[in-house]
């Protein structure tokens, strides 16, 4: 298959996987309990740790709302270990917050996903060579030694030395870690040696948790080996952490690129402000320097006017005194006319007649005179008011001229314009600063991711994170591959220039794949090992280290032959044991046998599917861990791990059922216990181990335990049981105690399943003892007690009381004569008979006004007796009590008061002459419990009458999801849904799955092909035991006649 078709099929996988978690409900409210707010925040985001019941798996990084007192913040999941789930919130919400929502969407980092393929396939993301090889199988195991181990090799051992020496010029490298053997101290000596060579490196774990000790394991090593370095390149901020640390135990010096974004942008955000304020004062500057050359623009304007004024008003003086001079002259001149006038005049008679001419001209001389001399005249006055208004605009403009004088004394315009010009220099250039400070500013992460030489980051937040879209490293090193989807891998893998380096453990946990495609299995149900076939230590590129340090010798021994063919070799520090327990002696590993507890199983419905719990065993762990913290030994040391996600549920609500109570009583219970599913485990570790295996009596063990690959849909290169026990048994540092019912597993488990070797295994070394007394049910039925007056019933120190059918009743009787207010009775199967048996009982309740609810299946669950279980129902109601329907009821309980609790296979009102169990405890902690567990509170609505009237035939093919009768089915589709009747039979008749329709009953059936009842009675599982089949007979006679031939 060529690379293109190949990033297609996985785009493919990861849109049926997508389509898979949308059915069921990609969003889900989890409620969370005791959220305490760490020490470990940025100024972006605030990390809470929360304890949860439900064991939901969330992956890193996943995104919703937490929702607390009707308010709401943006949450991001950072990491989860047993029932401890950490967030990283928007917004402070306090200190503590003792119980909030939180809403998920299950699909982000799977969009993701599918984004970047989209990517892969159109050829716009980019991929490396060394990526694309390792995805297309193009695995060389030749290496050329381009550098070897220089700088690490006093702080590593020898074999750790040469795992390293092996794969640190491999283009694809693999160290096998087993547990315990220093995986992570070499991924650090590997680390160091990169880093001191000038490389870029990625350094991507499956959690926070894997992310932060390789961290803490790098920089332990650095500072050991390279000090001076390391510590320049971390001033120099080049050593990154991606995302969030959230261990307390783990306390590495490396800031978060975050933080030191943060860091760095609080620099530049001082030296923009710097720069801002040596902008404002040039900028000042400047407006200084154009206000002066204003005012000597202006000065200059004023100096021009009072210039242009004074040549006016000198023209205007210099016009009134011509002016002036000139009527003089017009004096003269008529004075002269006038006496020449008057001489003619005085002359005489002649003279004057004679002279008419002369004095025509003298007249009209004088005449021309007086109008020049008049209009002269007549300017003058104007003339003095132009010549006034002239001195006073002058003395204004001198008066002006003088201030602006002062201001500008001794300043030279074309000096300061020079200056301006300079300053405005520099005031492009600061503007050209500030640009590039705040473009610095808002591209922070990019510079650090950028400027970074080793960045650590969760595969999800490699892929996720948009800082690090389209970097590469010269080299990528993924840590705990075993549970990253391959995918995600690859999405690492296509960062790496020159080398992947892969560390983790082919013997653990696989990746969790939701859809049973074969096509999205074969991307998401294996790990990286099994697909690239990286599991032999001969390859020059695969290393494997042996020598493990955390397990005492005889735990480390057990998990090296059961699951590592023996090669593991041991170097325990007995510093690290534990003093706890006395009865154990010296044993660390010991197998507490519990088929004399009462131990039994029960299907429970979680999620979209069915787990199991197993009571008998929930408390018996319970009461392990009090004793061990009676002894001294720290909480925080211990931890619960079981297969199943409603064990762990179970066993949560009783230890925060405890705590409810001894926060009563000032006391603390137990605060710092760990508890989960193994999947929850893997990567953690604890001094005090206990692993329940909960199987138990009326459920046949799963492949979880028992490794049977007899199951439709499943894959043979992947044991499930054997990395589950592998995973299980090697999370002990002191001591392991494993919880198991012996006899039920050996009747059940195939010889050579895994768990079968293990017991084999422990039995060989003297290591499976009983249940402890004190630790103990009290058998009730014990032929020694003989007719022993059992009231008052005294547990003494007995955790529990276990007791057959006829203590049960005669128990219970007394329980109900003292019950004060309220009863719950949960009895899947109704039968008139025990009704009456407990009539009395029933009626004297009702006369003391105990409120008494009911709850049992819905009628229309049970195919041939659901109008005889309608009957019983309404019977009752008569007595006054509440009947609450629930379809799918199967557990067995009696609840008293809160404080008094059965549970076992008992069914109250209906089962008689068995040999079923039931467990009794007086323990208000373990009620509570059992009423949140089997959710007894709520209201169910009433089925409707017609439909329980419905007719047996029809409702079977409906349970069984035929819609028709008259179809024609071939062989496979009928084998379907006779294994689907299996079920639909053994929730009517209130039996296991699995001792009715046989295998080969199915195939005797549709090989023989029985068309009458006498026929199909024939059939051996039928002969021996008819009411096996009682009531479905006419139905499996019709579906054999739907059988349509080849």
């Amino acid at each position: 298959m060529g690379l293109h078709d190949t990033l297609g099929e996985i785009e493919c996988a990861i849109n049926d996987e997508l389509k898979t978690i949308k059915r069921y409900g990609a969003t889900s409210r989890i409620t969370l309990f005791s959220g305490k707010k760490s020490s470990r925040n940025s100024s972006k985001s605030i990390l809470y740790r929360f304890e949860m019941l439900i064991q939901r798996t969330l992956p890193e990084g996943s995104r919703g709302k937490l929702i607390f007192h009707n308010k709401s913040t943006d949450a991001d999941v950072v990491a989860m270990e047993g029932q401890y789930l950490w967030l990283s919130l928007s917004k402070d919400m306090g200190d503590r917050i003792p119980q909030a929502y939180y809403d998920t969407d299950l699909s982000f980092i799977l969009e993701d996903l599918k984004e970047k393929y989209s990517q892969a396939v159109n050829g716009s993301l980019s991929m490396s060579q060394t990526g694309i090889n390792l995805l297309v199988g193009n695995i060389s195991g030749t290496v050329s030694k381009d550098f070897s181990v220089s700088y690490t090799d006093r702080d590593l051992s020898p074999e750790q030395i040469c795992a390293i020496d092996k794969i640190i010029s491999a283009e694809i490298g693999i160290i096998l870690g087993p547990p315990g053997t220093g995986k992570t101290r070499t991924l650090a000596g590997l680390l160091t040696e990169c880093f001191m060579n000038g490389e870029r490196i990625l350094v991507c774990g499956y959690t926070n948790r894997a992310v932060d000790e390789a961290l803490s394991a790098f920089k332990k090593m650095a500072l050991s080996c390279v000090k001076d370095d390391f510590l320049l390149a971390y001033n120099k901020g080049r050593i990154v952490r991606k995302g969030t640390s959230v261990f307390p135990e783990i306390d590495p010096i490396i800031k978060s690129s975050e933080e030191i974004a943060d860091s760095m942008k609080t620099e530049l955000q001082k030296q923009l402000d710097e720069v801002r304020r040596n902008l404002r004062d040039t900028q000042k500057n400047l407006n200084e320097m154009l206000n002066l050359v204003k005012k000597l623009e202006i000065k200059q304007r004023i100096q021009a006017d009072i210039n242009s004024q004074y040549r006016i008003l000198v023209e205007k003086s210099a016009e009134y005194d011509k002016n002036d001079q000139r009527i003089g002259h017009l004096d003269n001149q008529l004075q002269e006319k006038d006496r020449e006038h008057n001489d003619l005049r005085a002359s005489g008679v002649i003279k004057w007649l004679t002279s008419i001419k002369r004095r025509h001209d003298l007249e009209k001389e004088i005449t021309v005179l007086n109008r020049e001399k008049d209009a002269l005249k007549g300017q003058q006055p104007r003339l003095i008011r132009v010549i006034a208004e002239l001195q006073k605009k002058w003395e204004e403009l001198r008066e002006k001229l003088d201030k602006y004088e002062a201001a500008t004394r001794g300043i030279d315009l074309e000096d300061l314009k020079r200056l301006m010009k300079s300053s405005t220099s520099e005031i492009e250039s600061l503007k050209r600063r500030i640009n590039d400070l705040e473009n610095a500013i808002e591209d922070t992460a990019g510079y650090v991711i950028n400027n970074a030489l080793v960045i650590f980051a969760t595969l999800s937040k490699a892929h996720i994170d948009r800082d690090l879209a389209g970097v590469l490293f010269d080299r990528v090193i993924i840590d705990e591959a075993s549970m990253a989807s391959l995918p995600q891998v690859f999405l690492a893998g296509f960062k790496a220039k020159k080398s992947i380096y892969i560390f983790g453990d082919h013997k653990q946990l696989s990746p969790i794949c939701t859809s049973s495609k074969d096509q999205v299995r074969k991307w998401f149900a294996k790990d990286i090992y099994q697909y690239a076939n990286l599991v032999r230590p001969s390859v020059n590129n695969v290393s494997q280290l042996v020598t493990q340090r955390r397990m005492p010798d005889d735990i480390g021994e057990l998990v090296s032959q059961l699951f590592y063919e023996g090669i593991l070799r041991h170097d325990y520090d007995m510093d690290n044991e534990l003093n706890v327990f006395p009865w154990l002696k010296e044993r660390h590993v010991t197998l507490l046998d519990t088929s004399e507890q009462g131990a039994f199983c029960n299907r429970h419905e979680c999620g979209r599917g069915y787990s199991r719990i197993n009571v008998a065993h929930g408390v018996t762990a319970l009461s392990l861990f009090k004793e061990a913290a009676h002894l001294g030994i720290a909480s925080k040391k211990m931890a619960y791990i079981t297969p199943y996600r409603a064990q762990a549920e179970f066993f949560g609500a009783l230890v925060l059922k405890n705590r409810e109570v001894s926060e009563k009583e000032k006391a603390q219970f137990l605060p710092d216990l760990r508890w989960g599913t193994v999947h929850r485990f893997q990567g953690g570790e604890a001094e005090l181990v206990i692993y329940d295996t909960c199987e138990s009596p009326r459920q046949q063990p799963t492949k979880l335990t028992g490794g049977s690959l007899n199951v439709e849909g499943d894959d043979p290169e992947i044991d499930d049981a054997s990395r589950l026990h592998c995973v299980a048994l090697s999370r002990a540092k002191s001591h392991l105690i494993i919880l198991a019912n012996l006899n039920w597993l050996r009747e059940n488990l195939a010889q050579n399943s895994k768990l079968s070797n293990i017991i084999k295994t422990l039995s060989e070394m003297g290591c499976i003892l009983p249940v402890p007394k004190h630790h103990s049910a009290l058998r009730l039925f014990e032929k020694s007690l003989g007719q022993k007056n059992l009231f008052p019933l005294d547990l003494g120190s007995f955790p529990y009381v276990l007791c057959n059918e006829a203590i049960f009743y005669d128990l219970l009787a007394d329980d109900f004569r003292n019950c004060k207010k309220k009863l719950i009775i949960v009895s899947p199967y109704l039968s008139l008979k025990r009704i009456s048996f407990l009539e009395q009982l029933l009626r004297h309740l009702n006369s003391k006004r105990i409120k008494v609810t009911v709850w049992t299946k819905d009628p229309l669950d049970l195919a041939t007796t659901g109008g005889h279980h309608a009957e019983c129902a309404r019977i009752l109601e008569e007595f006054g009590f509440k009947v609450m329907f629930r379809s799918g009821t199967h557990e067995k309980a009696v609840i008293l008061d809160g404080m008094t609790a059965y549970y076992g296979s008992l069914n109250p009102l209906s089962h008689r002459d068995t040999k079923e169990t039931m467990l009794r405890i007086s323990d208000a902690a373990f009620a509570k419990a059992l009423v949140d567990h089997l959710n007894l509170e709520g209201d169910v609505p009433r089925p409707q009458e017609r439909e329980v009237q419905q007719s047996s035939l029809e409702r079977i093919f409906k349970k069984v999801g035929l819609k028709e009768i008259k179809v024609e089915l071939n062989e496979e589709m009928v084998r379907k849904v006779l294994k689907k009747l299996r079920w639909v039979i053994a929730e009517d008749k209130g039996l296991p799955r699995h001792s009715t329709l046989y295998n080969r009953t199915i195939d005797w059936l549709i090989n023989e092909r029985p068309k009458t009842k006498e026929r199909l009675l024939n059939c051996e599982e039928f002969r021996r035991n008819r009411s096996n089949i009682s009531g479905y007979e006419d139905f499996v006679v019709t579906l054999m006649t739907m059988i349509k031939d080849n």
